[in-house]
Formats: structure tokens, sequence, C-alpha cells
């Protein structure tokens, strides 16, 4: 339904709170995913991911890269946002992904969005540059806040060089608002 696609990311955004626990992991599955189910069809590169995190939280493996790149800070920088992360790994990429019909080409950074004051988001240019995401949209002059993945399925393609896909986030703490479900087509 209308309202459940709307809050996936306000779940997602819960689910990453309990990342602040003792002992917690979690495995990102956003770029393995089908608009119409669920449950991830490819399990077997999930299982990979978790098995990753187990092994770096319960065996001790502290060097081990078990996640995808992580939002770590936010810098502007006059019409620039600089995003920095942690877990890069071997760096940072946009890889070539296909989901559900839609190809995003490897090198073609998707899935970020920037606001400026007025809170209303706008796609955004995205650079990778080292360790960090540069962005830019000519509708935003200065920026305030970035968004990345953050839609019910997002088209989003970036990973680090080891193989896993950074998990969605958003910069600001606007309120959500959940809009009223779209209007029905009157029948001809």
């Amino acid at each position: 339904s209308h309202v459940q696609r709307f809050t996936y990311p306000v779940l997602r955004d819960s689910q990453a709170a309990a990342l602040a626990l003792k002992n917690v992991g979690m495995a990102t599955a956003i770029d393995l995913g089908n608009p119409i189910n669920i449950h991830p069809p490819q399990k077997l590169e999930l299982s990979r991911r978790l098995a990753l995190t187990a092994r770096k939280i319960a065996y001790g493996e502290s060097k081990l890269i078990a996640c995808g790149p992580v939002f770590e800070s936010l810098k502007i920088d006059g019409s620039k946002a600089v995003v920095s992360f942690t877990s890069v790994g071997k760096g940072l990429e946009a890889k070539a992904v296909k989901l559900y019909n839609t190809q995003m080409k490897a090198g073609e950074l998707k899935g970020f969005k920037v606001c400026g004051a007025d809170k209303v988001f706008h796609d955004a240019t995205a650079k990778i540059v080292g360790d960090t995401v540069v962005l830019t949209s000519p509708k935003v002059a200065t920026p305030v806040a970035v968004r990345y993945a953050w839609r019910g399925f997002p088209y989003a393609n970036l990973f680090n060089k080891d193989g896993i896909a950074a998990a969605p986030f958003r910069t600001d703490t606007f309120k959500v608002v959940i809009p009223p479900a779209p209007k029905p087509e009157p029948k001809k």
C-alpha cells in the first residue's frame, strides 16, 4: 500500500538505531530487493553479508569489513555537501546494479538527494572523492541535509570495493509527514 511504501525509510531508520546497542549488527539488503516482494530474492548474498556481521561481532574479527559504507559526517562547503563514511574498506565505488528492470551503471552514483533551508529534497549529482561523496544540485544553492536511498524502494548503488552496499541514511531530523494516498483515477 501507499503508506507502507512511504514508511519503509522510517522503518529502516528505526532498525539502524539499534546499531547503537552493544553486540548488534545489521546486514544491508537494499541492493537485493524487489518492489513487490519484501523478501530479498538473492538469499546467498544476503547470507554472506550476515555471516560477515556474525564473524565481526560474535567471533571478534575486528579488522573484517562486515558492512558497506556507513554515514559518518556531513560537511557543507559552499554549494557542495561532502559526506564522509566509515567502513570504506578498499574504497568507495558506484557499482553496476540491476534492480527490478532498472540498470544502474558502474561509475554513475545514484540515490542521493540534498535540500536547502526550505527542506525540499532534490536529486543530487554525486561524485566519489577519496573516502567521501561530494553532492551538488542546481536547485540547492546551500545544502543543509542529505538523504541516501531514503524512499520505499530506492535505486541506489554506493558500495565499498569489498562488495557491500551502503545502508540508507539521512542527515536530517525533520519531522516525517506521511502524505495522503493518491486519489484513484476516475473510471471512464
